[in-house]
């Protein structure tokens, strides 16, 4: 991935076309044998943060990073345990919703008998939906949405083109259908957010089709659907 330097700015030159562009992040920099490589990737909107996804060795597991834009250096925020998740950042650029697995932690976040090594073996169950502010560790992130009933069930988080409004998609499996829940965050876009701020609505409650958000005049929502 290139950059076109220009101060103060940046701009992407995905062909490497730019007279000068230099190089804004290489995965093999992380790994000398070149197994490493980039999975989801997310701008916070005011373009000074950059969320990446890191994988290694063809696995499907990935380390969330944040990059500075102008410095280019790594904050030494690490996001672990990221598996099938998008980055979604709020319009105050503060932070960002992902999902992750646990790692051996019971729901009181204590160390269970299970270990890293054996889940990373066992069928993956019970995603959760966290909230992580920048230049925190991850044990302070907040947990946003969790279901003790649906152990299969995926979170994919997405923030309203306004900014005022986070969307959870879940998926239950490969099938193309998917359910839709919303919550207003516009009054926790200033501090970090708790489960005690959110109210989550379902927009659709039941998997009767695939539904892609589009755009939302006010409480209006758009998407594209074939149901």
């Amino acid at each position: 991935m290139y950059r076109v330097k220009e101060p103060n700015k940046w701009a992407i030159d995905w062909d490497n076309q730019a007279a000068e562009s230099e190089v804004f992040l290489d995965p093999h920099e992380f790994d000398a044998d070149g197994l490493a490589a980039l999975g989801t990737t997310a701008w916070s909107k005011d373009g000074k943060y950059f969320a990446y996804a890191l994988k290694r060795s063809g696995s499907d597991w990935s380390t969330i990073q944040i990059r500075n834009a102008f410095n280019k250096q790594d904050y030494s925020d690490k996001l672990e345990r990221v598996k099938f998740s998008s980055i979604a950042w709020t319009h105050d650029n503060k932070g960002f919703f992902y999902s992750r697995y646990d790692d051996g932690r019971d729901e009181d976040g204590d160390v269970s008998n299970s270990d890293m090594n054996a889940q990373n073996t066992n069928k993956l169950q019970f995603q959760k939906l966290y909230y992580h502010h920048v230049g925190t560790f991850q044990d302070e992130d907040k947990l946003i949405y969790r279901n003790h009933y649906q152990p299969d069930w995926m979170y994919i988080p997405e923030i309203s083109n306004d900014g005022k409004y986070l969307l959870i998609n879940t998926n239950k499996d490969t099938a193309n259908e998917n359910l839709v829940a919303v919550a207003d965050i516009s009054d926790g876009i200033s501090r970090s957010f708790t489960r005690a701020d959110i109210m989550i609505r379902n927009l659709v409650p039941d998997f009767i089709g695939s539904f892609s958000y589009l755009h939302n005049k006010g409480v209006d929502f758009y998407f594209v659907t074939n149901f």
